[in-house]
């Protein structure tokens, strides 16, 4: 029987349309959302100031090389586990807490793709960086999800409830030290994902981009961004 959750690749289901993914190698009150509603002006040149520096360099870069294709996209700062979200025309929507893997490694290994959640180490469970084709879909349970890596079943959905990991109050504690707990998923809150995830990516899927641990942004950004 599939695992519950969509860490594995056995719990991998159809998506709403067809995809090739790319891979290119709960309000907190501690990260204030960039903006409550869509910006009416021209894209701006910065991100909000609560937005770390790589992310502000990044954003910088993806909108002076329209590298989002004018589809909407979001970064994912996983040194700060924060996930910050932009329409297609670059203008920020908000940003929200996530919960990201333990390991604070780039790379997925492999051998883990087949490997039972349980057999899975902590260095093991990794939220791969790179810049990805996200789609809606489902997993096997009918439930809606932004699938970022298909092929490795990483995506962005909801809050699960695992017993023992106390995951919404992670979301909601003041510091992202405790938001290292998933096996590579990003989980956002419920209403994040309702009211901003799911509504932006839905028509036409987009772009996410995860930020690295293990290297520079800027080697990050001239190898993924074109």
């Amino acid at each position: 029987m599939p695992p519950k959750y969509c860490n594995s690749v056995f719990a991998r289901s159809t998506l709403v349309s067809a995809v090739v993914p790319t891979l290119f190698c709960a309000t907190c009150p501690s990260l204030p959302a960039l903006c409550s509603t869509k910006s009416q002006n021209t894209p701006s040149s910065e991100v909000s100031r609560e937005a770390s520096a790589d992310v502000r360099i990044t954003f910088q870069r993806i909108i002076a090389t329209n590298d989002n294709r004018k589809l909407p996209f979001a970064i994912i700062d996983k040194k700060n586990a924060a996930m910050f979200v932009f329409d297609a025309d670059g203008s920020p929507l908000s940003s929200e807490p996530v919960l990201l893997g333990i390991s604070k490694c780039d790379t997925i290994d492999p051998k883990t793709l087949n490997a039972k959640l349980g057999d899975i180490s902590s260095e093991k469970r990794v939220t791969p960086s790179g810049k990805y084709q996200a789609q809606i879909g489902r997993d096997l349970h009918g439930k809606e999800l932004l699938w970022v890596k298909y092929d490795y079943a990483i995506a962005i959905h909801p809050v699960i409830d695992v017993p023992g990991q106390q995951r919404v109050k992670r979301l909601q504690s003041q510091t992202a030290e405790d938001n290292r707990i998933t096996w590579g998923c990003i989980n956002a809150s419920s209403s994040f994902y309702k009211t901003v995830i799911s509504p932006v990516f839905k028509p036409k899927g987009g772009i996410v981009y995860v930020l690295p641990e293990e290297i520079a942004v800027d080697v990050f950004i001239d190898r993924e961004l074109h």
